[in-house]
């Protein structure tokens, strides 16, 4: 018998009588627990909407960004900073599944640039809910940092304030946003393209679009 097939002899078989009540709430239970399931991986394994140059944020300008210091970090970016650069930032998290199956792709974008005195990249640790203290979100991302061998500073999003500046301008709404969340912003200040959580073909799309606005 194939593995994806069951006896035909039981395929349109109801389930005995004595059972059917408990039929049912074991059918309904997993139809709950399959939304939740699902409910949860999407909001951390990205939106099927148009992203990165095609997502309907591209073209506002970013009106709010204030990241701070975490881990090996010497200055705070606000949005003046943003300004005749372009800017590549990325909200993740350790405690997230996608976050670490796109970093290393991330680690390989960064460098890639690194030296190019156009572009600049910010890393935004993001999950303070997570942990029980921010002290403790500092000892966990550190020991993931020295696993992944990152290299680059890490910043930290204080009261929520450069991600709400983001949602209010890409059209999501507030405390809706997913991770990871890539987003690069050209010269100007204005989007240049999003990615809302991760997929094979994001890492090609970003290094496209950065080459576009690096070269113009």
């Amino acid at each position: 018998m194939d593995i994806d097939s069951a006896p035909e002899s039981h395929i349109d078989d109801d389930p005995p009588e004595s059972n059917g009540p408990r039929w049912v709430l074991l059918v309904a239970f997993a139809v709950i627990v399959s939304l939740g399931i699902v409910t949860s991986y999407s909001r951390y394994v990205g939106s099927f909407g148009k992203s990165g140059a095609d997502h309907p944020g591209v073209g506002n300008e970013l009106t709010a960004l204030k990241v701070e210091p975490f881990i090996d970090a010497d200055r705070s970016y606000t949005q003046a900073d943003l300004k005749g650069h372009v800017t590549l930032i990325n909200y993740w998290g350790p405690w997230c599944p996608p976050c670490r199956i796109e970093m290393p792709h991330i680690v390989q974008i960064e460098k890639k640039y690194r030296h190019n005195d156009q572009f600049q990249f910010l890393s935004v640790t993001c999950g303070i809910w997570v942990y029980p203290s921010l002290d403790a979100m500092r000892v966990e991302t550190t020991k993931y940092r020295n696993q992944a061998k990152l290299d680059f500073p890490l910043y930290l999003d204080p009261g929520y304030v450069s991600r709400a500046g983001l949602e209010s301008v890409i059209g999501l709404e507030p405390q809706k946003m997913i991770y990871p969340t890539t987003v690069l912003i050209d010269q100007q200040g204005r989007i240049a393209g999003v990615w809302e959580g991760f997929s094979t073909s994001v890492p090609e799309q970003i290094v496209a679009s950065v080459d576009q606005l690096i070269t113009q």
